[in-house]
């Protein structure tokens, strides 16, 4: 035990120690930042039965989106710019049903808003009506920002038509048939995955009367946004490592030296006022985000190195009126308990931050 605590002196051994939790802290963010970290919720589509869609007319149903006018996943604002075409049958459905569609995001209906809708564009694909419609849209999402600032996000468009059953009408479609303009460029964000799901919305209109629900027929299109950007991940977590380390570092100065305390009284109050820029930056949420994690881990961590150096600081009062070898045995007996602290603080670091990451 004696040589493992003298070679926590070696100046050496503590920059290694430092830049170990550095490179492990580094690489945990590089890793979390390529994982797909996403938590939205979808509208709960049910799956069409095999009987249903036999006694049902089946339409094909495709989009094709142009443009994000309006795109935020931080207050959750989105317009699109889109066309939308139906494929089905000639003399099967009427276009007066396949008209009454509407297309926002299915989590929060009431607060989407149909912009623009054009007149179709109807033509004849062998024995095939298609039917193409210009729309534009906008609707709010409800995101869940539980990863913030390293999360990704999926964005949910639900198309559904209200005016016909599910047993009257099933809508179809692939991934095939949904795609994105190659001018669709989002700042920071990379569309990185499409999925799309068919089937139908189920209400209850009373919630003890089964035979009271109603469906109609709806299209799930999804797609999966990966967060490129990495400003707000440095400038969230950068300043509140540095300070961090700052109230750290005051662990490898001299036993007797007042700075010790003095850095530590710095860095922790520092911390907290940088709760401001994290409120600032952050999503106006009842619950923890990510960031909100790593800024309370570095708030205790700094709690415990400061309770540590107001130990010492009181030590060292009570023991003036001793001999100057029962100090001197004392203040060795504090430098071994604060190169332990050191090691232990950063080994705390380190285990917390990966169960932020994987909790």
């Amino acid at each position: 035990m004696v040589p493992l605590l003298n070679k926590f002196k070696l100046t050496r051994f503590r920059i290694n120690t430092i830049l170990i939790t550095i490179i492990y802290i580094s690489v945990l963010l590089l890793i979390q930042h390529r994982r797909f970290l996403a938590d939205d919720k979808a509208p709960n589509l049910q799956k069409i039965d095999e009987k249903t869609q036999k006694l049902a007319s089946k339409v094909h149903v495709g989009m094709y989106v142009n443009s994000f006018p309006i795109f935020s996943f931080d207050s959750g604002d989105f317009t699109i710019d889109a066309t939308v075409w139906f494929r089905f049958p000639a003399a099967t459905e009427a276009l007066s049903t396949i008209e009454h569609f509407t297309l926002y995001n299915g989590l929060i209906q009431q607060n989407g808003k149909l912009l623009y809708r054009s007149t179709p564009i109807i033509k004849l694909v062998g024995e095939d009506v298609v039917a193409c419609y210009h729309i534009q849209t906008s609707f709010k999402l409800d995101m869940n920002y539980k990863f913030f600032p390293i999360g990704d996000h999926t964005l949910h468009i639900l198309l559904e038509n209200r005016s016909a059953t599910a047993q009257e009408l099933c809508f179809i479609s692939d991934e095939d048939s949904f795609l994105l303009s190659r001018n669709v460029l989002i700042k920071n964000w990379f569309a990185k995955k499409k999925t799309v799901q068919s089937g139908y919305i189920q209400s209850n209109l009373d919630s003890k009367d089964n035979t009271s629900e109603i469906s109609y027929p709806a299209v799930l299109f999804s797609i999966d946004f990966e967060n490129v950007g990495m400003k707000k991940i440095g400038g969230l977590y950068l300043p509140m490592f540095i300070l961090f380390l700052i109230g750290l570092l005051s662990l490898l100065l001299a036993i007797g030296d007042s700075l010790r305390l003095e850095m530590i009284v710095g860095a922790l109050p520092s911390l907290g006022l940088f709760r401001l820029v994290i409120d600032g930056a952050s999503p106006n949420t009842g619950y923890a985000m990510h960031v909100d994690i790593v800024f309370y881990t570095f708030i205790f961590l700094l709690l415990i190195i400061m309770g540590f150096q107001l130990y010492v600081t009181l030590t060292l009062d009570n023991i003036k009126h001793m001999a100057e070898d029962a100090q001197d045995n004392v203040k060795i007996r504090l430098a071994k308990m604060s190169d332990i602290v050191f090691v232990l603080t950063l080994f705390l670091l380190m285990v917390l931050l990966t169960y932020s990451f994987y909790k």
